[in-house]
């Protein structure tokens, strides 16, 4: 984050012909091959794919694949926002990375500005997704997203006109919205993520189950020091931020049904009244109380018979239980994502009469100036009107 010109994309990618002068990107994926030679992944299975987007005018780009444009944004239900249809191609080496990083270059908007030779003019994200399952089937993954913001810009001071005007009063809005988002969040309040295309898909990355870095660009010299202030509050922001993060494992197998085991157990101990059941062949039976306390005979068939169709009924309600509430969830679901639609709808019609009020006072800005001269206009004729009036008395 920072204005324009403070060194931003060169923190982030730097020169790619130049080794010594590579940046955060190329560095951090070294990184992670490198973990993966050194053998610390040793018996996992590892799977890496790269997407590369930017967001140019409030719209989505896929810069592997240019034409790919338009992109919605999605909400999946274990992958929190998506990029509908966002191109994802998997990498085996670091080679493989400088490719695809060299041609989401290409494919950057870019133009020069007086205060930047070569100034980004849209936010690129850079996306590694890593999976990893080990020896026992359980699986781990996660997200590196690494992001280059354009710059914020004064108009006076780039010289800014025409498609490039047009840009940097994007580019100002969003950052103004991620501003707002920054800010909320450190008050702990609710955070306006929908306002901008920007501020939703980073949604997982500010305020979700995430690590997040944020690094400034700063300007040393005196005639930015207006905006060197505004950036250093805006970090002083994000300092205060603290999210509550878990690993986002898929269990195996094994673990699964361990766990549906001891809910099991805690399901007949709680029915018997919180007395511990005895297990036998690994089928739980629940005990009884007896004024004689006497021992089942085990060796009873018919008895064994009688407690496997009660363990079995139980199983079929815990699991129609299960189901029951799967169902309810979906449901849910449903209806956040109806309510989730109405609500962009309303914000889309409530823009429309924000843009229908500022065009009706334009308008009503224009009449009364066009009274005001009309009014001017009459007054100077009734003047004219009392001067022939008094011309005529005087000649007659």
């Amino acid at each position: 984050y920072g204005q324009t010109g403070s060194g931003k994309s060169w923190t982030m990618f730097g020169s790619l012909k130049n080794m010594n002068d590579r940046g955060l990107v190329p560095r951090c994926k070294e990184t992670i091959f490198q973990t993966i030679k050194s053998g610390q992944m040793r018996g996992a299975q590892l799977t890496i794919s790269c997407s590369y987007c930017e967001i140019y005018k409030e719209t989505i780009t896929d810069l592997l694949k240019p034409g790919n444009t338009n992109l919605q944004l999605r909400e999946d239900a274990d992958k929190g926002v998506i990029v509908a249809d966002l191109s994802s191609e998997y990498v085996g080496t670091v080679a493989d990375v400088y490719q695809l990083m060299a041609l989401g270059e290409v494919n950057k908007k870019k133009c020069a500005t007086k205060m930047n030779p070569n100034s980004s003019r849209s936010h690129c994200c850079f996306t590694l997704q890593l999976e990893i399952t080990d020896k026992t089937g359980k699986k781990c993954r996660g997200n590196l997203n690494l992001i280059d913001l354009a710059g914020s810009e004064k108009i006076a001071k780039t010289g800014a006109e025409g498609t490039t005007l047009e840009e940097a009063k994007k580019i100002n809005l969003s950052l103004t919205t991620l501003s707002r988002v920054i800010q909320a969040l450190s008050e702990k309040g609710r955070a306006p993520y929908r306002e901008s295309t920007l501020t939703r898909l980073l949604q997982n990355s500010l305020g979700g189950n995430s690590k997040t870095c944020m690094m400034v660009g700063l300007s040393p010299h005196i005639d930015n020091l207006d905006e060197t202030i505004t950036t250093l509050r805006f970090a002083q922001s994000c300092s205060r931020i603290q999210n509550t993060i878990k690993k986002n494992t898929v269990l195996s197998t094994a673990e699964l049904q361990a766990l549906l085991e001891a809910a099991k157990r805690e399901i007949a101990q709680y029915k018997n009244g919180g007395r511990p059941v005895v297990e036998m062949n690994d089928v739980e039976i629940q005990t009884q109380e007896s004024t004689e306390e006497e021992l089942w005979n085990y060796d009873d068939s018919a008895k064994e018979e009688k407690i496997q169709v009660e363990i079995s009924g139980q199983i079929q309600v815990l699991e129609q239980q299960i189901q029951n509430e799967k169902d309810a969830h979906e449901i849910t679901k449903k209806k956040l994502e109806s309510r989730t639609l109405e609500i962009e709808s309303m914000n889309e019609r409530v823009e429309y009469m924000t843009t229908k009020a500022a065009e009706y006072e334009q308008q009503m800005t224009i009449y009364k100036q066009s009274h005001e001269k009309v009014f001017i206009q009459q007054n100077t004729i009734e003047n004219l009107e009392r001067k022939l009036i008094t011309v005529e008395n005087e000649a007659s």
